[in-house]
């Protein structure tokens, strides 16, 4: 891990609703996520094949060698993916320093060598700037109450002509109040966002957008019950789990016949934007 100290905490300068604090404590206690491979059949699949044909729209075409970033990469497989898949030379930032050192070890676990940097996004090392052709972000921006700002920030990575791809949990339609429901704390440290208010982020950011909408038809996996504990925790897995079947069931039809990607059922939001 390269620490870049936090020179300046993000929450001094913008309004983030999570903090490095409470992502250590998230990313302190998680488990290391399994290998993302490449698009198998079944439908427990389904989302990373999906995420695999988004990601392939703008990543494929990329020479090897290529420099991806992801912005927010705690405890992320997929810098292992871009690496093995796109065969790109990939890094990833996070404040979060159990994040980082869980990333490392997913990395090490897989064999791909990257750079994981600690350090804050809007006070990132000089040596970041300008640097790459593709930045992912998953369930970062929505954490600051100005969308705009992480999305300028992460674009200030980027050559000109790069790309940005950012992927958020769709919380304005109907799995916003489910997620206030089962775990109102976890809910708190969003900002929920339409598609629209995405795309003018990355606008007001200076990017231009070349895709906005949402994602997945139906995700019920997408509620997060963390810090949940005792019978409120086994009672709400126990209902997700069966929500989950719903999911699958929708993610077979998908597989057969289109099921629309609507504001109010899809599971997460995304937008495409490049530097020009």
């Amino acid at each position: 891990m390269i620490d870049a100290r936090l020179e300046v905490d993000s929450q001094l300068l913008f309004t983030d609703r999570a903090g490095p604090g409470y992502w250590d404590d998230v990313w302190g206690r998680a488990a290391l996520p399994p290998p993302v491979d490449a698009p198998q059949r079944g439908v427990g699949k389904y989302v990373i094949r999906r995420m695999h044909k988004l990601f392939d729209q703008y990543a494929s075409g990329l020479p090897r060698g290529t420099g991806f970033i992801e912005v927010g990469c705690a405890n992320s497989p997929w810098l292992s993916y871009f690496a093995k898949r796109y065969g790109f030379r990939v890094a990833g930032v996070d404040y979060s320093t159990a994040g980082c050192e869980r990333t490392e070890a997913i990395l090490s676990r897989e064999g791909t060598p990257g750079d994981v940097i600690h350090a804050d996004l809007f006070t990132p090392p000089s040596g970041l700037l300008g640097r790459f052709d593709l930045a992912l972000s998953q369930g970062v921006v929505e954490h600051f109450e100005d969308t705009t700002e992480p999305i300028r920030a992460i674009g200030a990575l980027l050559r000109p002509g790069g790309t940005v791809v950012t992927i958020i949990p769709n919380l304005v339609g109907f799995l916003g109040p489910l997620q206030r429901l089962l775990n109102r704390p976890v809910y708190d440290v969003h900002v929920p966002l339409t598609a629209d208010h995405l795309a003018h982020a990355h606008e007001r950011a200076g990017l231009s957008v070349i895709a906005a909408s949402y994602f997945i038809p139906l995700n019920f996996g997408v509620c997060n019950l963390a810090g949940l504990t005792g019978v409120r925790r086994v009672v709400w897995r126990l209902l997700i789990a069966a929500l989950v079947r719903i999911s699958y069931a929708v993610w077979y039809l998908d597989d057969r016949i289109r099921v629309p990607e609507t504001r109010v059922f899809s599971g997460s939001v995304y937008c495409i934007a490049r530097k020009e």
